[in-house]
């Protein structure tokens, strides 16, 4: 599953999104998500220093969730 992200705090920035499935066992499905996009210095410096699961975490965790009772609903 892929996506578009569109930050507006702490700066106005856009990324790539995706989460992977992989089935490990009749009932495990290992899931990987990761971003990716561009930003200009000195922005691209300072995301160092942000704490991105305080950014992304519950929005992220939600999407684990939904797409959890998806998988487990088929």
């Amino acid at each position: 599953m892929e996506m578009a992200l569109h930050f507006y705090k702490p700066m106005d920035s856009k990324a790539n999104a995706f989460f992977s499935t992989e089935a490990v066992g009749d009932k495990q499905t290992k899931v990987k998500w990761g971003f990716s996009g561009r930003m200009s210095y000195p922005m691209n410096v300072m995301l160092l220093f942000v704490n991105m699961d305080g950014v992304l975490g519950k929005q992220l965790q939600e999407g684990l969730d939904n797409l959890k009772t998806t998988l487990e609903t088929k």
